[in-house]
C-alpha cells in the first residue's frame, strides 16, 4: 500500500515536471519585453550551418534581419527578395542576417550570399517575442530598430523601405511595426 502511494505521487511529480517544462519556454517569453521600433538591439550569438559558434555585432553596420522557418511557402518567397537585397547593397555596406530558429537539412542546399545562422538559443527570437514568420527587422548603424514588418509584401514595397532605410530616412516616429494578413498577400 506505501509502496503504491509512493507510485502514485511520483507519478504526479513527474506530470508535474514534464507540464513545467513544456510551460517554461511560453512563461519567458511572456517575461521579456519584447522590441519594438526605436530599440537599441545588441549583437547575439547564434550557430551557422556547420555548427559554428559565432557572434553577431550588430553595432557599426546596417543589417536586415530576417527571421524564417524552412516549412514556411511566405518565407521562401521572402529569402528571395532577401538575396536580392543582399546583391543589390552588399557594396552599399548592408549587413544580411538571416535566423531560422531551427536548422534543416534543406537549408544547405541554398547558396545564399547572405548569412543564414540558427536562433537555437532562441537569443534574437526572444527579444523580439513570438515572431511570425517571416519577420523583416532593419537596424542602425547604431543597433537601433528603425523598422520591423511580419508577413510577407512584394520586393518593390520592401525595396522602398530598405532604400529609405540605407539613405537614413527611417525614423521612430515615421515607422512603427507592420504586420501583414499573410492570407491577403498569397499572390504576390
Amino acid at each position: 500500500m506505501k509502496a503504491r502511494r509512493i507510485g502514485i505521487i511520483l507519478f504526479f511529480l513527474a506530470i508535474a515536471g514534464a507540464v513545467g517544462w513544456l510551460v517554461r519556454e511560453p512563461l519567458q517569453m511572456m517575461t521579456i519585453r519584447k522590441v519594438q521600433v526605436g530599440d537599441q538591439v545588441q549583437g547575439f550569438t547564434a550557430r551557422t550551418l556547420t555548427g559554428q559558434s559565432v557572434a553577431v555585432e550588430l553595432a557599426g553596420r546596417k543589417t536586415m534581419l530576417l527571421f524564417f522557418k524552412i516549412d514556411c511557402p511566405h518565407c521562401h518567397r521572402q529569402l528571395a527578395s532577401t538575396e536580392r537585397f543582399a546583391q543589390q547593397y552588399d557594396g552599399q555596406g548592408l549587413q544580411v542576417i538571416a535566423l531560422s530558429r531551427a536548422d534543416h537539412e534543406d537549408l544547405r542546399p541554398h547558396p545564399y550570399s547572405f548569412k543564414v545562422l540558427i536562433d537555437q538559443s532562441q537569443a534574437m527570437v526572444g527579444r523580439f517575442g513570438r515572431v511570425m514568420v517571416p519577420t523583416v527587422a532593419l537596424v542602425d548603424e547604431a543597433g537601433v530598430i528603425r523598422y520591423i514588418r511580419s508577413g510577407v509584401q512584394s520586393f518593390e514595397k520592401d525595396q522602398n523601405i530598405v532604400e529609405a532605410f540605407m539613405r537614413g530616412e527611417l525614423n521612430d516616429q515615421a515607422h512603427r511595426t507592420v504586420r501583414l494578413d499573410h492570407d491577403r498577400y498569397k499572390g504576390m
